[in-house]
């Protein structure tokens, strides 16, 4: 089955499944740095917005065997799961007094976006842009936003500059920004995530006989055993605290300049994705080339495509206290 048939015949068989009440449509929908990827809506008639579940990995999935039956399924529990928090009155949004409060920015790259730049408004960072959206959900949902483009600007009747400011001070206290330990970073997740990302050692963990306090202290002492104390056990990650879009941190000056003082050195900056960066104290001036190999490589082989942020590192300087591209 070819992919677009493979598209039309889950659109087809949703449509059946949910009936007359519902809405099935097929949407080529842009994404971060020109990806763009084929999604499903299913938008009931009394409700202002609806879920999209994107079908291309499940396309891959059933071109390795994957049976089809099995795929309707997923989506089905999927709409099942978020449809309830995506039911928000949007009509806010055209009133900027009260859509203001929930807008909010995050970095994406310039020059992999710029077609996508030509229809939003944006600021600007280095080789980066700054651009704004709008929460419209609960944490429980995290993706229902409202990209914000130019034609919300002229009907809202205010400037790209206000609106950076207005984003700015919403994205530093409603999102946060924190710095932390990578090797903390890593061992959270792991504990988080083990049941579905080390299937293996979860049930190794359960077998054995392990209360959840043990499970824990395993893991840490894994994670401690693999970082040693050197390597990742330098580095911090900074993003914001749902680690959704948190590479925007690097805008605030204050942020960059508490951690370098604390720290004494300058740091390099290695964009790990549009979601964090990574910080690395450092007193050398010749790892830059370096680095960037190695955000080239993880970019190519670990990042998703559309959450790719920059191919190369950035600079802290504490003489100069600005962000500068290498």
């Amino acid at each position: 089955m070819m992919e677009q048939e493979f598209m039309e015949e889950v659109r087809s068989s949703i449509a059946d499944y949910m009936g007359e009440d519902v809405v099935v449509t097929l949407n080529s929908i842009l994404k971060n740095n020109a990806i763009v990827l084929n999604g499903l809506s299913i938008m009931e008639k009394e409700r202002s917005m609806a879920p999209t579940i994107y079908l291309d990995e499940l396309y891959e999935q059933f071109q390795k065997g994957r049976d089809f039956s099995n795929i309707i399924y997923e989506i089905i529990g999927l709409y099942e799961k978020h449809k309830e928090g995506v039911d928000v009155d949007v009509d806010f949004f055209a009133d900027y007094q009260k859509a203001k409060e929930r807008i909010v920015c995050k970095l994406v790259s310039y020059e992999k976006n710029e077609a996508f730049l030509k229809e939003v408004p944006y600021i600007r960072f280095l080789d980066l842009a700054v651009i704004f959206y709008c929460l419209v959900a609960s944490d429980s949902i995290g993706s229902a936003v409202i990209i914000i483009y130019n034609r919300h600007m002229e009907l809202w009747h205010i400037t790209v500059e206000e609106l950076y400011e207005k984003a700015k001070w919403n994205t530093r206290h409603l999102l946060g920004c924190q710095i932390k330990r990578l090797v903390d970073v890593l061992r959270e997740n792991l504990i988080e995530n083990m049941e579905t990302d080390l299937p293996d050692l979860y049930e190794h963990c359960n077998e054995a006989g392990m209360t959840e306090e043990g499970t824990t202290e395993f893991i840490s002492g894994m994670v401690d055993h693999i970082c040693g104390d050197e390597g990742e056990a330098s580095m911090y990650v900074l993003s914001n605290q749902r680690q959704l879009n948190g590479a925007v941190c690097i805008i605030y000056p204050d942020v960059l300049a508490d951690f370098a003082a604390e720290m004494e050195q300058d740091i390099y900056i290695i964009p790990s994705s549009i979601h964090e960066v990574l910080l690395l104290p450092t007193r050398e001036e010749d790892a830059a080339e370096r680095l960037s190999e190695m955000v080239r490589e993880v970019n190519s082989t670990q990042v998703e495509a559309d959450e790719i942020l920059a191919n190369h590192v950035y600079f802290y300087s504490r003489l100069n206290q600005k962000v500068s591209v290498l």
